[in-house]
């Protein structure tokens, strides 16, 4: 009895020191769902858990380890590559309670084959402009290929303008059919460039559609009394490509009142400014209200304009009542400054190289706050001014269509010289009529690709993409000069805009951007000491098939040898229906034109100095 006692009560002592000093490894009993959105690793919250544990292994070895409290993290961008993720759940002191499978995570290169994803809001804050890579001696910015995996809703988000003046973005972004929501902005920037991306040069935004925006902006906004360009896909494109990107929201923007006449606002429901480049098969809907010193105010673009390559709107809807305000005046003569371009389909044009293939309904109208503002300086229409014109317009313009309700076709002008023909304004009926879209027995605009009829409508565009599947081209640079042989190969890639290039063999350019302009200047520069007054320097650019054709200039104070590499952006500017497709070599001093349309591979060759002690 009592050998029985005692060995009952030993297993009594070892049950109690087991309740008092449980085991130190305590196994996990639940499992956290995990799950990758873009970039971003998130996961449901576990009850119990006080933080997170998260594991990233990389491929081939190694990893790290992050402690959070949150419910997502965002992975950083490092090296291209196959990663696993695992998410454990920590108690209040420490111990594991729950563990995820294991989720795989593949971050792309930033290639058009193997592009980074977008997924959620994070991702979006996390795009980076671009990185650096070593071409010869020089380090210059390689741009990024991003893509849409999701819809993204950002609603009650906070999202700062992607890429500045300083930093543009110089990649491509491909929405690839996704829509994102609920964009906001109430405050202004130091940069003055607002929208899903502030600044972009040399990048292609397209296949995206933007619903429910707005930039909403008053006194106490902070906005500066510089250069503000608002737009809800770009603020400020330079030489970019905007293609088949769709958006509804709201514009208003009502700044104090601005004396200073440099006090410039650009509003416009795609692109806010467009220098060069090509903004084509966009759509907007809503509502513009602007109101600045001088205010440039349209549904599609505020200000568009081009010098080197043009300036192409094509193939583009706007539904929009645009209203601009002109504010400024002198404040010791009390003249008034104040200028204000309302247009249903763009604000103000200068140099624009072409416009074609466009349906504006809506309204537009201006003012001023000052009286005596000259109404030269106030005009709207589809087109609120064009170029410096006030009696004939000069901007080759096809195919027009447009509510008999706007006042005029261009603001600014008094006739519309040869396109006359090319202008024509429809009641409501006749906006819903497929037959008054006929001119001389033909589509004036193409239905077969990028337009369709709805059943009781206007026409509405596809949504697809309006810029041809552009052909890889193989480019090389090299150099024949003593002491700096070298030799590099670039693709240019479907969707980028090599627009030109200067060589420029006297004056160091700074800048960034893995385009022709920067990259070839940045070598030109490398090649300064090279180069002296009297000797002429020469390049020669080759491709297989095809003769060589050598430019040269004298080197003289500060000469510059400048060229172009043009792809599907020149129009033959009589001929409505014809753009080229295909690359073209211009040398702007003489303004011959090259012909490179059959060419897979291009190499660029600096060749020895010829002259003066070369």
């Amino acid at each position: 009895m009592l050998k029985k006692l005692v060995v009952f009560l030993s297993v009594i002592s070892i049950c109690f020191v087991f309740v008092l000093f449980p085991s130190c490894k305590k196994h996990t009993e639940g499992e956290v769902l995990a799950r990758m959105d873009g970039a971003t690793l998130t996961w449901d919250a576990y009850d119990g858990a006080a933080s997170y544990a998260v594991r990233c292994s990389f491929e081939g070895g190694g990893g790290y380890s992050v402690n959070v409290k949150k419910t997502s993290f965002l992975a950083p961008y490092t090296t291209p590559g196959d990663y696993v993720f695992t998410v454990k759940a920590l108690d209040a002191n420490g111990d594991v309670i729950a563990l995820s499978k294991p989720i795989e995570y593949h971050l792309g290169t930033g290639e058009a084959a193997d592009a980074v994803l977008i997924g959620s809001a994070d991702d979006l804050k996390a795009i980076a402009m671009s990185y650096t890579i070593a071409f010869g001696k020089t380090k210059v910015e390689a741009p990024m290929y991003y893509r849409l995996s999701a819809d993204i809703d950002l609603t009650g988000k906070t999202v700062d303008p992607i890429g500045t003046s300083s930093k543009p973005f110089l990649g491509v972004f491909d929405g690839a059919g996704h829509t994102i929501r609920g964009l906001s902005f109430t405050k202004g920037n130091t940069d003055g460039n607002v929208g899903l991306f502030g600044y972009v040069k040399n990048a292609v935004i397209k296949n995206l559609t933007v619903e429910g925006a707005s930039i909403l902006f008053n006194k106490d906004s902070k906005v500066g009394k510089g250069e503000l360009n608002c737009g809800f896909v770009a603020g400020c494109a330079v030489s970019s490509v905007i293609d088949n990107c769709h958006v509804s929201g709201n514009i208003d923007v009502l700044s104090d009142v601005i004396t200073q006449d440099n006090a410039i606002l650009s509003a416009g429901g795609v692109v806010g400014r467009a220098e060069s480049g090509r903004v084509s098969g966009v759509s907007f809907t809503g509502e513009i209200k602007a109101q600045f010193g001088r205010s440039y105010a349209g549904g599609l673009v505020g200000f568009g304009q081009g010098s080197a390559p043009d300036f192409l709107l094509l193939n583009s809807k706007a539904n929009a009542k645009v209203t601009a305000v002109g504010t400024a005046y002198n404040v010791t003569t009390n003249a008034s400054y104040a200028y204000a371009r309302a247009g249903v389909a763009v604000g103000n044009l200068s140099h624009a190289g072409r416009i074609a293939s466009i349906l504006a309904i809506g309204s537009a109208s201006v003012s001023s706050t000052k009286d005596g503002t000259p109404a030269s300086q106030l005009t709207c229409g589809v087109f609120g001014r064009a170029a410096s014109d006030t009696s004939s317009l000069t901007i080759p313009t096809y195919n027009v269509f447009y509510s008999d309700t706007i006042q005029k076709p261009v603001g600014s002008t008094s006739s519309l010289g040869r396109y006359q023909n090319n202008f024509f304004p429809l009641s409501e009926a006749q906006m819903k009529d497929r037959a008054s879209y006929v001119v001389n027995q033909a589509d004036a605009l193409n239905f077969d690709d990028y337009w369709e009829m709805p059943a009781d409508g206007a026409p509405i565009l596809k949504k697809v993409p309006t810029v041809g599947s552009q052909p890889s081209l193989k480019l090389t640079v090299a150099s024949e000069i003593d002491g700096n042989d070298f030799s590099y190969d670039m693709m240019v890639e479907d969707g980028f805009l090599p627009t030109y290039f200067n060589l420029n063999l006297q004056t160091s350019v700074n800048g960034l951007g893995y385009n022709l302009n920067d990259v070839l200047s940045k070598i030109g520069a490398d090649l300064n000491a090279l180069y002296e007054d009297g000797q002429t320097a020469r390049i020669k650019i080759s491709a297989d098939g095809m003769d060589d054709l050598i430019l040269s200039r004298t080197i003289s104070g500060t000469t510059l040898l400048r060229c172009y590499l043009t792809y599907g952006v020149h129009a033959t500017y009589e001929s409505p229906a014809d753009i080229f497709d295909g690359y073209k070599f211009i040398d702007a001093a003489t303004l011959q034109t090259y012909d490179y349309t059959a060419a897979k591979h291009i190499t660029i060759t600096f060749l020895s100095p010829q002259g003066a002690e070369a």
